[in-house]
């Protein structure tokens, strides 16, 4: 099932706003705070309560850089209709 645009958006959008203020923080400062953010359960738009890893928001981080801000919405899974069986 592919997200419409708008929920995509919504979605961009929760990400940038949890990687922003970490994008002008040095290493050791940015660590700490991604370390802390996955101790918690982050209200996600259209998912619920979620924890991430501290990769993730890294990857975030690597994502928005390589790309702004429409690299920071959800990819379509690969395997998305197919059975499991």
């Amino acid at each position: 099932m592919e997200l419409d645009c708008k929920k995509a958006d919504e979605i961009a959008l929760f990400r940038y706003g949890v990687i922003a203020a970490a994008m002008h923080m040095c290493r050791g400062e940015r660590r700490k705070y991604f370390r802390d953010l996955s101790e918690k359960e982050l209200e996600v738009p259209h998912y619920g309560l979620k924890k991430y890893m501290p990769a993730t928001f890294r990857n975030w981080i690597k994502a928005y850089r390589n790309g702004g801000f429409k690299n920071l919405r959800p990819s379509a899974r690969s395997d998305a209709g197919v059975s499991k069986k």
